[in-house]
């Protein structure tokens, strides 16, 4: 039974949770084989993955379905975090790194930044140390049900529009004020003010016009 069950009915969320999270990140990270973690080799029968990080430590809680047998198996294994481990992208920037799916060297992961300028940092440390890819983000919209998503499915953008995007992100584009303009956005892909300006104004539609639906 969940440790909020035991709460009573007039608690106040605000006791309950710190600052306010709206967006959600679903990312998709292939670690080295070499990497700390000892989910890079564990067996892929492992499924259900439970992690917490505590005192310099890493604690993981697997559930596994062996193919040679008819009960599933729970382990437990405690390590400790190291310098390298890919956990330490998301803490440093006062997220959560959960992890949703793993299969066949890849974890898909779930987090909850700040605003998006932080997972673009995330993305950016994790990228140093695996292969790193935004699946999908979400907005938590609405206070009445904070489970009801918005979500915008990254995958409809064309490879360039993607990365011509996540660029423009990065330098301060959509800053307010912006930090570069449509002049150093065309001159770093070489390509004409008019055509990065299409580019743009073709993936921002895409991505209101999903998240609208």
């Amino acid at each position: 039974m969940s440790e909020f069950s035991h709460m009573g009915s007039g608690t106040s969320i605000d006791k309950l949770l710190g600052d306010s999270r709206e967006l959600c990140a679903k990312l998709s990270v292939r670690l080295p084989e070499d990497h700390p973690c000892p989910l890079t080799d564990a067996c892929p029968c492992v499924t259900d993955i439970e992690k917490a990080s505590l005192n310099g430590d890493c604690h993981l809680i697997t559930k596994a379905s062996p193919v040679r047998s008819s009960n599933d198996s729970v382990r437990y294994v405690r390590t400790e975090i190291e310098e390298s481990c890919f956990c330490n992208a998301f803490t440093e920037h006062d997220s959560v790194a959960v992890i949703a799916d793993r299969k066949k060297g890849e974890l898909t992961v779930e987090t909850y930044p700040p605003d998006r300028f932080t997972l673009m940092d995330i993305v950016q440390d994790l990228s140093e140390i695996a292969d790193v890819e935004v699946q999908q983000l979400s907005l938590v919209s609405g206070s009445e049900n904070l489970h009801e998503l918005q979500t915008v499915n990254v995958s409809r953008l064309t490879d360039l529009e993607r990365e011509t995007v996540d660029w423009a992100i990065e330098h301060g584009y959509y800053e307010r004020p912006r930090e570069v303009g449509l002049d150093e956005i065309a001159d770093e892909f070489g390509v004409s003010k008019s055509s990065i300006s299409q580019r743009l104004r073709s993936a921002e539609r895409k991505l209101v016009l999903d998240a609208m639906r």
